[in-house]
């Protein structure tokens, strides 16, 4: 069995009948795995950076969804729109996050928004396929 399929496995065993996770290969499963039975931690505040959608490929919605709330980073507005509307109990900030101390950098909208970025290389990579 390949790696991947083992972690699918893995996920799967974990997942009880009916539970849902919305992140990209079940890490928010994981994470509240570990948080609830090796902290007892029940309940947590999250900062999501680049949350992207409120659901698709999301690491914090499986949290939201619970009653959990934070702080979700967004610098796409249309996809900041998204998050806003459908989790209103989060605050979320339309900006972008940097390595470096710039006042401002350029944020490149690809017409699939998971592949957004504020490099210029990655962006003209991407549109060259």
């Amino acid at each position: 069995m390949s790696i991947s399929g083992k972690i699918k496995e893995y996920i799967r065993l974990l997942l009880p009948s009916g539970q849902k996770s919305y992140s990209q290969s079940g890490e928010d499963i994981i994470v509240d795995f570990i948080f609830k039975w090796q902290f007892q931690i029940a309940s947590i505040t999250y900062l999501d950076i680049g949350a992207h959608h409120s659901t698709k490929f999301s690491n914090t919605a499986f949290f939201y969804k619970k009653g959990d709330r934070g702080v979700c980073v967004e610098a796409d507005p249309y996809l900041c729109q998204e998050i806003r509307r459908n989790r209103p109990g989060d605050v979320c900030l339309c900006v972008g996050i940097t390595a470096d101390n710039k006042a401002g950098a350029d944020f490149y909208v690809m017409s699939i928004s998971t592949l957004n970025t504020f490099s210029k290389k990655e962006a003209e990579r991407y549109v060259s396929y």
